[in-house]
């Protein structure tokens, strides 16, 4: 065990109580679960379990968590899982915060449509970007669990210290790095912190098995046929400035790689030349993008249309010059892809949808978006609608 192994609690209900800043239990009487004077849940006894988080933290609890403090919560935090842990009463277990997926304005209208209690959760901002713990440990919140992507900035700004000298844990869990093992180990530190390891172990099962059956695939086609070429291109800025690609190590870029794909840009995000996008003629072309369609986006999300899709994406066409000769353009190998689906808990769904557009005929029976409202249904309150993926027409 490593030296900052937490020690079990022995008086439970008196930590839980300050944890929480208050001094009575009060049932809520239609899902049982023990809340405090503010409706939040609180901490509960249990035996002592075990856990290494993905910062190689190792801790060691005999409770179950009540409300605790989110971040990144629609990009790569535990916000999803923990829906899917607790359905309509996941406002109760989360004390503060950040402001959803700002980028993403009809994401965040969806969750709010389905949970309108999430609207009353205090904000925590962006912990690590400039601001002060002191909003935080004011919530007083049973833990803070953060991507492990931010633990050096929480870090070097203090916020860990203090949060540490104030008896708030901070778990660290990791779906930015799109490992699939790393991802089922976040998903069964959140059930062992929350009570719910048979909710946790059907869905780290679930998301591997989803991911799994695209990367194997993958690596036996491999052995007999070269990667295609790709382009990726964050397409939020409009046809007439050229958004950053993605590189095989990198989000986007690396779901690309793992599925068989070979990016233009081969390490990290930058904006590629125009010149070599054209001399590279790349084989496939994947706009990843937003919501909206303000400044000429091209949309993806609950809000999105084909024909509005296929519309935005011709614009990029016709605007470049030289881009109608690419051969993707030519031979209808040109997609879209909603970016809120990466990092996630659903991402294998863009798994699904990458490996289908760079190998179209071997994955032809896959139905990506079939899984992805099937995702919703059974995984969230939020109601499915629009147009997340798409192959684009342009006829």
């Amino acid at each position: 065990m490593v030296s900052n192994t937490v020690k079990i609690v022995t008086v439970i209900a008196v930590i839980a109580i300050v944890a929480i800043g208050v001094g009575i239990y009060a049932m809520n009487s239609d899902s049982g679960i023990k809340t405090n004077e503010d409706g939040l849940a609180v901490n509960t006894p249990c035996d002592p379990y075990t856990f290494t988080d993905l910062a190689g933290q190792t801790y060691t609890f005999d409770h179950h968590f009540g409300a605790v403090c989110l971040q990144m919560s629609l990009q790569g935090g535990a916000f999803s899982t923990m829906a899917d842990f607790f359905g309509t009463d996941l406002p109760k277990y989360i004390a503060g915060l950040d402001d959803l997926d700002e980028a993403s304005p009809d994401l965040k209208v969806a969750w709010y449509d389905a949970l309108p209690e999430l609207k009353d959760c205090k904000s925590i901002g962006w912990i690590g970007y400039g601001e002060d713990p002191a909003h935080v440990l004011a919530i007083k919140p049973n833990a803070l669990i953060e991507p492990v992507i931010m633990k050096d900035r929480v870090e070097s700004t203090g916020v860990a210290s203090e949060l540490k000298k104030a008896g708030i844990p901070i778990i660290y869990i990791d779906f930015h790095g799109e490992d699939v093992e790393k991802i089922k180990q976040s998903i069964k530190i959140l059930g062992m912190m929350f009570g719910k390891e048979k909710k946790a172990d059907k869905l780290a099962t679930e998301y591997a098995t989803k991911a799994n059956a695209v990367y194997d695939k993958v690596r036996e086609l491999l052995k007999n046929n070269p990667r295609p070429s790709t382009y990726s291109e964050l397409a939020t800025y409009g046809s007439d400035t050229l958004g950053h690609s993605y590189g095989n190590d990198s989000m986007w870029g690396a779901l690309l790689y793992r599925c068989g794909g070979e990016n233009l840009l081969k390490s990290g995000q930058s904006v590629l030349d125009t010149s070599y996008i054209l001399s590279s003629d790349p084989d496939v072309i994947i706009f990843v993008t937003g919501h909206g369609t303000d400044g000429g986006l091209i949309p993806a999300g609950f809000d999105a249309t084909e024909d509005l899709i296929n519309e935005t994406t011709k614009q990029y066409f016709n605007d470049r010059p030289g881009w109608k000769e690419l051969s993707a353009y030519k031979e209808g190998h040109v997609y879209v892809v909603s970016q809120s689906i990466c990092r996630e808990l659903c991402d294998y769904v863009s798994i699904e949808f990458l490996a289908k557009c760079i190998w179209p005929e071997e994955f032809e029976d896959v139905d990506p978006m079939d899984d992805l409202k099937d995702y919703y249904k059974n995984h969230t309150p939020v109601k499915f609608k629009g147009v997340w993926y798409q192959q684009v027409s342009f006829d």
